[in-house]
């Protein structure tokens, strides 16, 4: 049995035992209530992510009233932008769609130039030839003149006299059919008369066709052409000729090529000079123009009107074109 001052000592402890749970269960309170309030908050923002996702979802899914766009209006619309090429500088364009005077005469040498004179173009010139044949020399000359006075359609005349002294004009009439200097190919025919003829003849009537293509500074250009004698001593006298030219471009007012005529007889009693049934003439070709003027030189060696053995020939033309 507890006596006084042991009562005492139990109410004591008791008291304090007391204060030091409320204590502790204070301290538990104040500790979970922050952390109670995170959990809380990270619930119910997770939560509202789950319902954003759910509206989202819903929205999607959701088909589109009659009459609504079901791209959002708010989306700007899809533009296209396509580049265009460029475009050619004011030089370039000269040189693709003007011919340069080289190619504005119709006949410089040799070949028939295919894609004629440009529309409302003249020009004007002289040409002279000179020719070794055995152990003799001549010359020829005379003066060029022509011109386009429609489109496609190019008259060119030659007046001047032969290695014989004797007047030898020529007149030729050249269409062109398909293509133009712009497109890089032409083909076109043409029709000659010429007084000189074969190397014995009076005169003679040519028709034929011309080819020629360029590119990239790159030229090329085909004759093939039947002659036939027109006067009453050269009635059923025929031969065929075929004449090309190469040339190329080194730098925009030179070109440097090669040019070359093959003939062979096809009808008719009387044969070239020496007996031959063909002859033949070409070699290499220079071209050079400034402004509206151009020198062309052509030569090599040559079997025409030779009767043995091999001979030369050398020919040069001078020109100026003019537009209306």
């Amino acid at each position: 049995m507890l006596n006084g001052p042991s009562w005492v000592a139990f109410l004591s402890l008791s008291a304090c035992f007391v204060t030091v749970s409320a204590s502790a269960q204070n301290l538990d309170s104040q500790t979970q209530g922050p952390k109670g309030d995170r959990a809380s908050s990270h619930d119910q923002t997770g939560k509202e992510h789950q319902d954003e996702k759910a509206e989202s979802s819903a929205t999607v899914l959701r088909s589109p009233d009659e009459g609504e766009n079901p791209v959002a209006s708010d989306r700007p619309p899809l533009t296209y932008h396509v580049a265009s090429p460029p475009q050619p500088s004011e030089e370039q364009r000269d040189v693709r769609l003007i011919p340069p005077p080289t190619d504005s005469v119709a006949t410089t040498d040799l070949v028939e130039n295919p894609f004629g004179t440009k529309r409302s173009t003249f020009f004007a010139g002289a040409t002279g030839t000179g020719v070794t044949q055995n152990s003799s020399n001549a010359a020829q000359g005379g003066v060029i003149l022509g011109g386009a006075p429609i489109n496609r359609l190019t008259l060119h005349g030659y007046i001047g006299r032969d290695e014989n002294g004797r007047l030898a004009p020529s007149a030729t009439v050249h269409v062109r059919f398909l293509g133009d200097y712009a497109s890089g190919y032409a083909l076109g025919g043409l029709v000659r008369y010429k007084t000189e003829g074969f190397t014995e003849a009076g005169g003679e009537a040519e028709i034929g066709l011309t080819g020629g293509f360029h590119r990239a500074g790159l030229h090329l250009d085909a004759n093939f052409v039947g002659g036939l004698g027109v006067e009453e001593s050269e009635m059923g006298e025929m031969d065929a000729e075929g004449r090309l030219r190469l040339g190329y471009d080194v730098i925009r007012f030179i070109r440097l090529g090669a040019v070359g005529q093959v003939r062979t007889r096809l009808a008719g009693d009387r044969s070239l000079a020496g007996g031959h049934k063909w002859d033949a003439m070409g070699g290499p070709a220079i071209s050079a123009w400034y402004d509206r003027f151009l020198l062309c030189l052509n030569g090599g060696p040559s079997t025409v009107g030779v009767a043995s053995g091999l001979g030369a020939y050398g020919m040069v033309t001078i020109a100026a074109v003019s537009d209306l």
